[in-house]
């Protein structure tokens, strides 16, 4: 899954900065709709750019269900997560780098979840590009390997 993101996103990257000629016109606000497949959560993120460097702050929320691998039921009911980072433009790319905050609510499980799934915060790494006024591209939880999927508008 982590090889197949990664490869669309390089695809993107590569094939909107050879399409696009560069233009100083900057736009400053982002808001991006998130899809978190590993907990089949939805949110919202908004960046705003000053200059090249910029801050974002998004929030998300899902529920985890499924298989730990040995047939051990878990479910894990309104997954909260609050992000805040900083970001860099280089023409058409987006680099992320931010902090998470993860609240988890009611827990089902028999048996005992890995620690590293349920620490509250976490660092999340990501990349971005923009096709005139969209933009699209992924994060990563860089402790949890839990991905993101975004596509957004600038404006």
């Amino acid at each position: 899954m982590k090889n197949i993101i990664l490869t669309i996103l390089l695809i993107a990257i590569s094939s909107s900065l050879m399409a696009q000629q560069y233009q100083d016109t900057v736009k400053k606000n982002t808001v991006l709709f998130t899809y978190h497949p590993e907990d089949n959560g939805f949110g919202v993120r908004y960046g705003r750019y000053l200059g090249l460097m910029g801050v974002y702050g998004s929030y998300s929320n899902g529920s985890y269900n499924g298989y730990d691998g040995e047939d051990h039921y878990y479910l894990i009911k309104h997954h909260h997560e609050f992000a805040l980072g900083i970001s860099f433009r280089y023409r058409y790319t987006h680099f992320l780098a931010g902090l998470n905050y993860h609240i988890y609510n009611q827990r089902t499980t028999e048996y005992p979840i890995p620690i590293t799934a349920l620490q509250p915060i976490s660092l999340e790494a990501g990349i971005a590009t923009e096709i005139e006024w969209i933009i699209f591209g992924c994060r990563m939880d860089v402790i949890k390997w839990e991905g993101s999927f975004e596509v957004g508008i600038l404006f």
